[in-house]
């Protein structure tokens, strides 16, 4: 059980004074007969009415105050889908899975910096539609554009540098393949976010810039790692680093983010370049910047919510039987009527 006011149920304490005065009513009433009577028996109505009624009255105006005091603090226990309606943007997370993001100049390494950052900010763009596509040597698209935030984050935290099978870095292919995600439409309610350390191996990147540009899609993007690099580990079959990556002549090879590529994709399609070059990067400007798109209707999502249960609680009014009385209780004088 869970409580919408919890702070609320500090009100029973004070019952304590309330029950201490009707207590101190009873024992002056029960001293007032006697002090009439003196030591003569009890008359017998007088007997019925001072013996043990007015107790089980009392406590019953106990019982009730406390119910209406716990009711008050918005009893709530099992949970419900509810449909609510969803206000939002329409945003494409384009995460790079390619080799060099299993670089380690940000811990613990590029890829899983950037899964980290898209489940965070995830959390925070409620009500929008997501998709998500990664991209190495290819583009796929792993999670159409949905207002399931549990499916998208699924698909986050499973992506792989094995999530696309082709080698390489094609990240004009990445953007083009965002930009056929997005449906036709207001521009302004759209953006592409990009993880990425901005190695762009096949040159395709600068050509879908204009393309964007003209679109009217802002792309926001995130650079992972940093300018001094470091070596990229080649894993074994079992997941352990085995190796370096070198180049064809035996050197090692050092991957690098490229901060100018990145910063001129952002500035032409007037979108905003962020920074993972430490573990949370600029997620708090990121959410900002995001936060300043349009936002229009985008249909229905279940939500679950935990059910009320205040009216259990709530003042009642029995009808009493209508062969003994005929009349109805009400809530203070509950007692009386038992």
């Amino acid at each position: 059980m869970s409580f919408e006011h919890p702070l609320r149920l500090w009100w029973l304490l004070g019952l304590l004074p309330v029950a201490w005065l009707l207590w101190r009513s009873h024992g002056r009433a029960e001293r007032a007969v006697r002090m009439l009577l003196g030591r003569h028996p009890l008359p017998v109505l007088v007997g019925q009415r001072t013996s043990g009624r007015d107790l089980r009255g009392m406590i019953v105006r106990l019982l009730v105050l406390a119910a209406l005091v716990v009711g008050t603090a918005g009893p709530r226990w099992g949970r419900e889908a509810v449909r609510r309606p969803s206000k939002g943007s329409d945003l494409v997370f384009v995460v790079d899975v390619s080799a060099s993001m299993e670089t380690r100049d940000v811990a613990p390494s590029r890829l899983d910096e950037a899964r980290r950052e898209a489940v965070a900010l995830l959390g925070r763009v409620t009500g929008s539609r997501i998709g998500v596509i990664a991209f190495a040597g290819d583009a796929v698209r792993v999670c159409p554009l949905t207002l399931d935030p549990a499916a998208v984050r699924l698909t986050l935290e499973t992506l792989t540098p094995g999530s696309v099978s082709e080698p390489g870095t094609d990240l004009g292919r990445a953007l083009r393949t965002a930009l056929r995600m997005l449906p036709a439409g207001r521009r302004d309610e759209q953006a592409i976010v990009l993880w990425t350390d901005g190695e762009d191996l096949e040159g395709h990147a600068r050509p879908v810039v204009e393309e964007l540009r003209k679109e009217g899609v802002r792309v926001f993007v995130v650079g992972v790692g940093t300018p001094t690099g470091d070596v990229i580990p080649v894993r074994g079959a079992g997941g352990a680093v085995i190796e370096v990556k070198r180049d064809a002549s035996g050197a090692v090879v050092r991957s690098r983010l490229d901060e100018p590529l990145l910063r001129e994709l952002a500035r032409a399609t007037r979108g905003a370049y962020f920074t993972a070059s430490r573990p949370g990067g600029d997620l708090v400007r990121l959410t900002g910047a995001i936060g300043s798109l349009a936002r229009s209707q985008r249909g229905a999502r279940l939500v679950e919510r935990p059910v009320e249960r205040f009216p259990l609680f709530g003042p009642l009014r029995p009808i009493a039987s209508r062969t003994v009385r005929a009349r109805r209780c009400s809530f203070w004088r509950w007692g009386r009527c038992w």
